[in-house]
């Protein structure tokens, strides 16, 4: 489908969004964290691939406190004109604002990304087969496309953000599950 239909169904989330209740959002991000830290996959993953989260997406920070001690966090740091590498958290004061204004990482950059066990991604709308919209810019897409990458995806979303179709393209690469 073309991009006009994208860009018009972006605008609708964010219509939604807005609407969407602080409190229901604290609620579903809560269940959310929950289903993730049940799933055995998670569990055992070492080396996790999360995000720092813009106001309108579930917000990761509750779980970036709570396991970086206990695993390897990597969050992606945007580099250039759709593209991206991904840094080590270590904590909230590695964190400096960067692309977007979305929080990035100071750690160091991970090399191999084979090395990722698990990785959230967020989107603007997801459909129960794991198709993605993004925002727009194709990071995500470019990312989970390299040939190094075999981690297991999970999409990150809001209950309304998810849908039964989505104009996608050959290039738009969808997530293995949603959370």
């Amino acid at each position: 489908m073309p991009n006009a239909d994208k860009a018009q169904l972006r605008a609708q989330i964010r219509s939604l969004k807005c609407l969407f209740p602080a409190h229901e959002k604290a609620a579903e991000e809560a269940a959310l964290w929950a289903r993730l830290r049940a799933r055995t996959d998670f569990q055992r993953a070492r080396t996790v691939l999360l995000y720092c989260a813009l106001p309108d997406e579930p917000d990761t920070r509750p779980l970036l406190r709570e396991y970086v001690e206990a695993k390897a966090l990597f969050l992606p740091v945007v580099t250039g004109e759709g593209t991206m590498e991904l840094r080590r958290y270590t904590g909230d004061e590695s964190l400096r604002q960067g692309a977007y204004g979305i929080l990035e990482p100071t750690g160091a950059r991970l090399e191999d990304l084979s090395r990722i066990d698990l990785a959230l991604i967020p989107g603007v709308a997801f459909t129960p087969s794991g198709q993605r919209l993004g925002r727009g810019g194709g990071y995500y897409d470019r990312l989970l496309a390299h040939p190094a990458w075999h981690a297991t995806t999970l999409g990150v979303c809001f209950r309304f953000q998810r849908l039964n179709a989505l104009p996608c393209t050959t290039h738009d690469i969808p997530v293995n599950e949603l959370l």
